[in-house]
């Protein structure tokens, strides 16, 4: 800053005493130095203060709305972990009513042996489920491995299995017993009898034994070729 400059903007003003070692030209370095850094930072923005208390308040309302996210979103974990112990609680319970049901259920059906249920996955809701089957006088085996005959009275076996746990009021079987000898099949219509006062079974069959225990018969006929009747008989009302 020139001496010129110096006199113009303090004129009238008091100097301050030198001190000593003062240099002139490195307090002039200095200035010029601070002058250029004045005016790189150009014109002052008087409106960037409510520009920052608009940015500010912006902020807080934002960091709120994250503090309550994040509380809402612990307490849904809470709420998952707890429907998800609950899930596992209730499931393993079913399962091993199930597979009390299922083992009792393969005893009446085979008339002996011996089955079992397992989970494929710990005690996992999605876990699979491995049958396991050990008819009379024959060694335990998945359910793979049996007869067309021993996996229906298996399947069967589970079926009214669940159906002890959850009785439904219908049960619709497609020709199940076709597979079956004659022994098998009088096994299996004792068993439609015994759950037959709380759940009504439409049964499919081509099978004498199953149509003679049924209550009503429902036949389909070809009198005129390419159109069908259905023919209906309440064995009862025909045994009378």
């Amino acid at each position: 800053m020139s001496t010129e400059r110096f006199e113009s903007r303090f004129s009238g003003e008091p100097l301050p005493d030198i001190p000593e070692g003062f240099s002139p030209e490195e307090a002039q370095r200095k200035a010029e130095v601070l002058e250029a850094r004045i005016e790189k930072m150009g014109q002052i923005n008087f409106a960037s203060l409510d520009a920052f208390e608009h940015t500010q308040a912006r902020w807080d309302d934002l960091h709120r709305q994250y503090e309550d996210i994040v509380q809402a979103s612990e307490r849904l974990k809470e709420v998952i972990t707890n429907i998800e112990r609950q899930s596992v609680k209730a499931f393993t319970e079913t399962f091993e009513l199930v597979k009390r049901y299922f083992q009792e259920l393969f005893i009446t059906m085979f008339g002996g042996g011996n089955a079992d249920l397992v989970l494929l996955d710990g005690n996992s809701p999605d876990s699979g489920v491995e049958i396991l089957a050990c008819p009379p006088f024959k060694r335990l085996k998945s359910m793979s491995l049996l007869s067309e005959g021993e996996k229906t009275l298996c399947a069967l076996s589970f079926i009214f299995a669940l159906f002890q746990v959850r009785p439904s009021p219908f049960c619709i079987l497609d020709e199940v017993d076709a597979p079956l000898d004659d022994a098998n099949v009088v096994r299996f219509n004792r068993l439609i009898r015994t759950f037959a006062g709380d759940s009504q079974f439409i049964i499919v069959t081509h099978n004498r034994h199953t149509m003679e225990m049924a209550d009503i018969l429902y036949g389909v006929t070809f009198d005129v070729p390419g159109i069908s009747k259905v023919v209906s008989m309440v064995l009862k009302d025909a045994e009378g």
